[in-house]
């Protein structure tokens, strides 16, 4: 027996020095060598292949190996990995499980499955259909011992991916003091800083990177110019952008620098530069290439990649295949762009409108949907619940469908992030105690069905950020089946839009933000203005905003007629407030109270469209000019402190109170006598209604909706200044406005917004248009 073994040993190494291993493998099957009694041989032929490079055969051979139950550690290793590289996910996983068990200590065995759940974190990002378990992924990452820089970035990236963004924090900064010359990981912190919210010291860390690595040099700025404009740190931004036109920077990061920056006049010369110029694309590696024509396709520039491809610029596979469904070809349906003039033109999503021409749909029977039907099941869906006025308003709303008869089984909410460690889940607690189930839209990994050919196609040729959104939307619509679907804000409304429109919903209502792309200088979300424009003219799509000034400056700039848009006024309660004093006997309520000192507040953040140095001017001349005594107090924060303090000394405004952190509504407003807003650009400002509600007279600027927001007329009417007010004029007309203040009944202000502002009203409101019923579209409701 052992001079048999001896001789089929001898044969086996003799095989695979000549590398005849399919023939090698043959001689163990018919030598009565079966892997159960000679593994050691056919593992011996696994990894001679491998060395070889025959990675097939040697995974086959494997494959074998375990057929057979005796696999050793070293070959379900060798295997994981061949998987791993293949995309294989759950394959691998599996195999490296089945071999160590789930709750293996070998570091190895951890590296790889880190690894390949980061594969799967990131397929999921990007919408692929995965099986993924956060809570695995978690407790992977937290139990990693990070020897290396490459294991704390896969512990940082499973950290990130899972939105637990404080220990992904933890962990890149204990990393960068472990390994501090790896610059990869330093971008990594600064990375995270940005998504919570630290910009500042994110920008610490990409400006020491520009003098530390040429590599980075590209990444750094482009994070800067983003960050300072953000900040709205004027000089640090103009710095940034003159390093980046100096910079020696690739034409791929010269690229997403306009395309970020959305200067596309930069993008188009730079596509005809690559196109046009032999030099300039010779520059540019296959690699890059692909890299620059990407960059473009997640931006929505299909023409340019079309017209590139036809300059014979290489592309990635994922674009030829997105350009090939798409029928950009010689014999395809589409006509090809001759030059970069005809490109611009073709640019997503705008060239798919109709969505139901691109979906390939048949026409809606007449008639359809039904008005008057009660919904069996609502989708609420919003980007976040962080705080602030257009999520406290979303809570509201649900709040108020309630309260006005919607079956909480039949409310469901969507929520594309909940990070708490970004902010995200501010009012996930209000939701959660209203008994509704909520669906965490960037955590949808196992998908209800694969996503329908012409669906996916629609999909993959959206700009990135909108593809994103709709990817988990779909898979959740589908699986609810929701009568109404209820996109809210501009980024929401986008994604609401197509999927309503792909899945035949019957009544998609679109509530927009307080103010138009265009108002607001939005140019990403003024691309959506070719989708919206097309959504309005579905018969079961109806657009909402919360003012009668928002609805107007939407239908100006959808080229809409009057009343086309409904609107829907915000509710505030005031049920949590304490009871404001009442006057008995006909005794008035002057402004201040006797004997006390009048105390003029504002309350916004310390950016430049709060205008808070032309406030702290028109206070200044109310002093100086009128001689008013009073005491000024503020209540906010931002890029403008300190230009806000050193214009307070300049003017003498020395008594300037400065508070910061605040946000209870008695804390702002109770040791106030009047609210003063100055702002360049409003919604519905919930200052207003908040000041107002705790019975406080208001003077703001006619902007967006605050005149809707003010009471204009009776006992406290607030005072409407003009929008581009100066100073001087605005001190005139506080004074005149202040003095004749000799009888101010603070319940008479709050009854002003209980009134108009009621929840009661957004219920029955919202309700309506999930019924289809059009009677006040156009009017404040």
């Amino acid at each position: 027996m052992l001079s048999e073994f001896t001789q089929v040993r001898a044969q086996l190494l003799e095989l695979c020095a000549q590398k005849r291993f399919s023939t090698a493998r043959l001689l163990l099957s018919g030598s009565g060598c079966p892997p159960q009694t000679h593994r050691s041989l056919w593992e011996h032929l696994a990894r001679t292949c491998l060395a070889s490079g025959n990675d097939r055969l040697a995974h086959q051979i494997r494959e074998e190996v375990w057929s057979a139950d005796v696999r050793s550690s070293e070959m379900a290793i060798l295997d994981a990995d061949y998987l791993t590289e293949r995309s294989a996910l759950d394959e691998a996983e599996f195999v490296l499980i089945a071999t160590f068990g789930s709750e293996t200590q070998l570091p190895d065995v951890r590296r790889r499955l880190a690894k390949i759940y980061l594969k799967k974190a990131v397929l999921a990002s990007e919408g692929t259909r995965v099986r993924l378990d956060r809570s695995k992924t978690i407790q992977l990452a937290e139990a990693m011992d990070i020897q290396t820089p490459d294991d704390a970035k896969v512990v940082v990236d499973l950290l990130r991916f899972s939105e637990e963004f404080a220990r992904a924090l933890k962990v890149t900064k204990e990393a960068c003091q472990l390994f501090p010359q790896d610059i990869f990981l330093k971008s990594r912190h600064a990375r995270i800083l940005e998504m919570v919210h630290d910009l500042s010291a994110a920008a610490l860390v990409w400006e020491s990177l520009i003098l530390e690595s040429d590599r980075l040099l590209g990444e750094a700025l482009l994070r800067l110019e983003n960050i300072y404009t953000r900040l709205e740190r004027a000089d640090d931004l103009e710095r940034i952008r003159t390093q980046i036109v100096l910079a020696n920077i690739s034409l791929v990061e010269r690229l997403r620098f306009a395309l970020q920056s959305n200067q596309l006049g930069v993008a188009y010369a730079l596509a005809e530069h690559v196109g046009f110029n032999p030099s300039a694309s010779s520059e540019l590696s296959k690699e890059d290439q692909q890299k620059f024509c990407d960059a473009l396709l997640d931006h929505g520039e299909i023409g340019l990649v079309v017209w590139l491809r036809r300059r014979r610029i290489s592309l990635s596979s994922r674009a030829r295949q997105l350009l090939d469904d798409l029928d950009f070809t010689v014999s395809g349906r589409r006509a090809l762009p001759d030059n970069v003039h005809e490109a611009r033109e073709i640019r997503s999503p705008n060239f798919l409108l109709p969505l139901e021409d691109t979906l390939r749909m048949p026409p809606k029977p007449k008639g359809w949907p039904a008005p008057g039907v009660d919904p069996n099941l609502v989708l609420l869906v919003t980007s976040t619940l962080g705080i602030g006025g257009a999520e406290r308003q979303f809570v509201e709303t649900a709040r108020a469908l309630i309260q006005n008869g919607l079956d909480k089984e039949k409310l469901h909410i969507g929520v594309f992030s909940l990070a708490e460690d970004r902010g995200h889940a501010h009012f996930l607690s209000e939701l959660e105690g209203l008994g509704i189930s909520i669906h965490p839209l960037s955590h949808r990994t196992e998908h209800s069905a694969t996503l329908p050919s012409q669906v996916k196609l629609l999909l993959d040729a959206l700009p990135s950020s909108l593809r994103y959104d709709c990817i988990p939307l779909w898979h959740l619509v589908n699986t609810l089946k929701p009568n109404v679907l209820h996109g809210w804000q501009d980024r929401s409304a986008a994604a609401c839009g197509i999927v309503g429109t792909a899945q035949s919903v019957e009544r998609v209502i679109l509530s927009f933000r307080n103010m138009s792309p265009l108002t607001r200088k939005s140019a990403r979300l003024s691309e959506y203005r070719g989708l919206y424009r097309s959504l309005a003219d579905k018969s079961n799509v109806t657009f909402t905003t919360n003012s009668i000034r928002a609805s107007q400056d939407y239908e100006s700039w959808l080229s809409l007629e009057r009343e086309r848009i409904t609107t829907i006024y915000n509710a505030f309660d005031t049920s949590h407030l304490s009871d404001l004093f009442v006057p008995q006997g006909g005794a008035k309520c002057p402004i201040p109270a006797k004997g006390k000192k009048l105390r003029i507040g504002g309350v916004f953040r310390l950016a430049i469209n709060k205008r808070p140095l032309l406030w702290l001017q028109t206070l200044a001349s109310l002093r100086d000019e009128h001689g008013m005594n009073f005491e000024p107090v503020l209540f906010g924060s931002g890029p403008l402190e300190s230009e806000v303090k050193a214009e307070a000394s300049r003017l003498g405004l020395d008594d300037l109170k400065i508070h910061q952190g605040v946000i209870n509504v008695e804390e702002l407003y109770g040791g106030l006598d009047i609210l003063l807003l100055m702002s360049s650009v409003e919604g519905l400002p919930n200052v207003v209604l908040e000041a107002q509600a705790m019975g406080k007279p208001v003077a703001c600027c006619d902007v967006g909706g605050s005149s809707e927001a003010l009471k204009s007329a009776g006992k406290g009417a607030g005072l409407l200044l003009p929008a581009d007010v100066t100073a001087d004029v605005a001190a005139a007309r506080l004074k005149d406005w202040i003095v004749e203040l000799n009888d101010v009944p603070p319940a008479l202000l709050r009854r002003f917004v209980e009134q108009k502002f009621s929840r009661h009203k957004l219920g029955r409101a919202t309700y309506s248009a999930y019924l289809g019923h059009a009677l006040e579209a156009g009017h404040a409701i």
